[in-house]
């Protein structure tokens, strides 16, 4: 999650955090291979 927000993809703005932002990662055993395998837009 970033600032309470699902994160949907692997990259985000650097400026979210360093703005004072939260970046929650929840990791379990197992690697989801569907999350995070998009292009980033410019």
């Amino acid at each position: 999650m970033l600032n309470g927000k699902p994160l949907e993809t692997f990259w985000f703005q650097a400026s979210e955090l360093l703005k004072g932002g939260e970046l929650i990662l929840e990791m379990g055993p197992n690697p989801n291979t569907k999350w995070g395998i998009g292009v980033p837009e410019r």
